[in-house]
């Protein structure tokens, strides 16, 4: 999903949750984190590319990756990191604003999982680092 996206989801995410929370520190956090997981789409470029200051630049080269980048870690896009947590979540009772992190990055992934083109397991950790993290890959 590109960023507009993104954004969209996450400011509706974060209003409901202030509606039925009233805290605006966990609706913040919920904007905050669904729009700059893609962070990890930067760290990829600065690997592939180097740094560039140009954000036109890198989005073009981050939304056409498969083509661009022969490696993709994409460290935050990952359900074995959204499950661990969770589990930290709910087992080390971390409360509201992690609670809302995770929700938001979890709407983040499924989102980019519905409209990327990645293949079902693309966004699994463990299946990039199988395939070497190789950018072809993880597309479909």
């Amino acid at each position: 999903m590109r960023i507009p996206g993104h954004v969209i989801i996450s400011l509706t995410g974060s209003a409901i949750l202030y509606r039925y929370t009233h805290s605006s520190s966990a609706s913040l956090w919920f904007l905050i984190s669904g729009v700059f997981m893609d962070a990890d789409h930067y760290i990829d470029y600065l690997r592939e590319k180097g740094v560039s200051f140009n954000l036109k630049k890198v989005y073009l080269a981050c939304e056409d990756a498969r083509k661009d980048f022969k490696k993709l870690f994409l460290i935050f896009h990952s359900y074995e990191l959204l499950m661990i947590m969770w589990l930290a979540v709910f087992f080390f009772r971390l409360g509201l604003v992690w609670a809302s992190v995770t929700l938001s990055l979890t709407l983040h992934l499924i989102s980019d999982q519905i409209t990327n083109p990645v293949s079902p397991l693309g966004y699994f950790l463990l299946f990039r680092a199988a395939n070497n993290f190789a950018a072809k890959k993880i597309f479909t």
